[in-house]
C-alpha cells in the first residue's frame, strides 16, 4: 500500500508538460540580449569592436533581455506577449532608422546592420508568438477531446 502511494506521488518526466517554443525563445534570446547588453557596457563604443553602440542601446539591450527571462521562466502566455511586445518594438526601432528618423537612430547610436537585425528580429518573434499560440491551441484541443463527457 505505501508502495503504491510513494508512485502516486512521485511525478515522472513523461508527465511534465514540455517547454514551449515561446517559453525556450525568451529564455534564450533573454540571455543573449543581457550578454550584448553587458559586452555595450564594457566595451564602450564597440560590441566586440564589431558594431557601435551606446549606453542607451545597452540599457535597451538589458532591458529586453531581463524582460524576456522573466518572461520565459513566468509562463507560456508570458513568453508569447514578450514575442509580440519584442516584435512590435524592435520592428519599430528598425523601421523608424531606415526611414532615417535621427532622434532614433542618434539616441541609439543605429546604423543600417542594426536597423535590418532589428525588423528580421521583429519577423523572427512574430513567427514565435504565432507558432507558439497555435501549438497552444492544438494542444488545447487535443485535451478537450480527451476529457470524459
Amino acid at each position: 500500500m505505501q508502495r503504491n502511494a510513494s508512485r502516486m506521488n512521485h511525478t515522472s518526466t513523461q508527465d511534465a508538460p514540455p517547454i514551449s517554443f515561446a517559453r525556450w525563445t525568451a529564455r534564450v534570446l533573454g540571455v543573449v540580449f543581457a550578454m550584448v547588453a553587458v559586452l555595450g557596457y564594457v566595451g564602450g563604443r564597440d560590441v566586440l569592436g564589431l558594431v557601435p553602440t551606446n549606453p542607451a542601446h545597452s540599457t535597451l539591450h538589458l532591458l529586453t533581455g531581463l524582460g524576456l527571462l522573466l518572461a520565459g521562466f513566468t509562463g507560456e502566455a508570458a513568453s508569447r506577449l514578450a514575442c509580440w511586445l519584442g516584435a512590435l518594438a524592435y520592428g519599430l526601432i528598425g523601421l523608424l532608422g531606415l526611414a532615417g528618423v535621427a532622434g532614433v537612430t542618434a539616441a541609439l547610436n543605429l546604423n543600417v546592420a542594426w536597423m535590418w537585425l532589428y525588423l528580421a528580429l521583429a519577423i523572427g518573434w512574430i513567427a514565435v508568438a504565432g507558432v507558439s499560440q497555435s501549438l497552444a491551441h492544438s494542444r488545447y484541443r487535443a485535451r478537450a477531446t480527451r476529457r470524459p463527457a
